[in-house]
């Protein structure tokens, strides 16, 4: 989700809201979801990522609510000092952006050159890479919130360190994979075309999962997935939000 995107769902709960902490179910209400919709993770998680709202509790208990940075950028003149710096800061929030940014800065780079750093360069210095399917979203959705930011200069510095805050595993369907379970199942599983399942369940009413794997699973490999996967969760919301327009009822 890019920034403007985000900054346009805080308003929704703040029209709704104020700063409140309201559980997932009132924000769905705000942001005119299903409850039960994926959306509703993906937008709170985006939220949480640009530093635009916190959380507290875990599953049902859960709560989200706007932070002060929120209602910066809402309720300030746009165009002032104030909120231009908010603007700058909630943008360099989520911590592969600012990793992007502290790299190349103000440098005209490709988005190919993006695109090779979160895929291959990244892997290099032993951090986890981005899949060539999602990498391509991270350089959309880093310069469609930089441009909404006003594109901060090379060097100029922006706010705090990363305030991205994680999700609680705990409130997405499916819970926290168990890197034991998956390595026990892979050992009893038979090889299929196109690799062999390791894991395969249920993550929501409309939504299901197989892992297929191939070649050596274990636990570093399990590790991996767990890092790519959490990596790769952030980016993954959707800005159509076709899904929830289909489940509302």
């Amino acid at each position: 989700m890019t920034l403007s995107r985000a900054v346009e769902r805080a308003a929704q709960l703040y029209a709704h809201a104020n700063r409140h902490p309201v559980p997932l179910a009132t924000a769905a209400k705000a942001w005119e979801m299903s409850e039960t919709s994926s959306s509703v993770i993906q937008t709170a998680a985006a939220l949480l990522h640009y530093g635009l709202a916190s959380d507290e509790g875990s599953a049902a208990q859960r709560r989200i609510r706007l932070s002060e940075l929120a209602l910066i950028v809402l309720k300030d003149e746009p165009g002032s000092t104030r909120r231009t710096e908010a603007l700058k800061q909630a943008f360099l929030s989520p911590k592969v952006f600012r990793e992007i940014w502290e790299k190349f800065g103000g440098t005209p780079v490709s988005d190919n050159i993006l695109i090779s750093y979160l895929t291959l360069e990244r892997e290099l210095e032993g951090r986890a890479p981005f899949t060539d399917k999602v990498a391509p979203d991270v350089v959309r959705l880093f310069r469609e919130s930089q441009a909404y930011a006003g594109n901060p200069s090379a060097g100029e510095p922006v706010g705090d360190e990363s305030t991205e805050e994680p999700t609680d595993s705990s409130a997405v369907p499916g819970g926290r994979v168990d890197p034991k379970s998956i390595q026990a199942q892979s050992v009893i599983q038979p090889n299929r075309p196109g690799g062999r399942e390791v894991a395969s369940g249920i993550l929501s009413r409309r939504t299901r999962f197989r892992l297929l794997v191939e070649g050596p699973l274990g636990a570093e490999e399990i590790e991996r997935l767990i890092r790519k996967l959490d990596l790769d969760k952030e980016f993954l919301a959707e800005d159509g939000d076709e899904e929830q327009k289909e489940l509302a009822p």
